[in-house]
């Protein structure tokens, strides 16, 4: 059995806007011994973000294995972190009867290094003042589970741009935000986390 496989677990989840139709899917195996976390804690696939473009999912997929968040402290044989990431794209339009295609894979190499990062609590000079939020997504009704947090990044050229919208609370969005190597060599100087909004605030 190929590890991380193929295929990711189940095809859930489903499409949550007709605005966010390329979903980025990260394979993770956590660092130590597996199961030894209250949560049971084993290899899985899990949904990072959710973009409105496909080259904006691509950069977020190839950013989450370009570098390890941290140095693995409890190896448990074998490589340990995102693995692999991958961006589907979903139907807007049939959402039952249309599986997604996979469009991009990215793997990790075994020597990435830990991501660059400026020192905690440091800002680089310069930040450019928040605009307004950027505008909530049309959701489908009757979702279970909607992304709560946008990340926003900042370039001379657009200004500031929702990278996408991000599954797991501010936690997975700042982690995005890391592996991007904000002010540390990555595409973005600045970037900045907006949540949660939805469905009436």
């Amino acid at each position: 059995m190929e590890r991380p496989g193929t295929f990711p677990h189940a095809l859930d989840p489903i499409c949550p806007s007709p605005n966010l139709p390329y979903e980025v899917r990260v394979h993770t195996v956590p660092d130590g011994i597996l199961g030894e976390d209250h949560f049971g804690g084993s290899p899985s696939w899990w949904t990072r973000a959710w973009c409105d473009r496909l080259d904006k999912a691509v950069l977020l997929a190839d950013t989450a294995v370009a570098h390890r968040l941290r140095a693995p402290e409890r190896p448990a044989g074998g490589d340990c972190g995102d693995l692999r990431a991958e961006v589907w794209m979903h139907s807007t339009t049939d959402r039952w009867g249309t599986l997604p295609e996979r469009l991009h894979r990215a793997d990790a190499d075994p020597d990435r290094p830990v991501v660059p990062r400026l020192p905690y609590d440091t800002w680089l000079p310069g930040r450019p003042a928040s605009t307004e939020p950027t505008p909530e997504p049309r959701w489908f009704q009757n979702e279970p589970t909607l992304p709560t947090y946008d990340l926003r990044v900042w370039s001379e050229t657009d200004g500031w741009t929702t990278l996408g919208c991000f599954d797991g609370g501010r936690n997975s969005a700042g982690v995005a935000a890391t592996l991007l190597r904000l002010g540390a060599g990555g595409p973005y100087t600045f970037a900045e986390t907006w949540g949660p909004h939805h469905p009436d605030t």
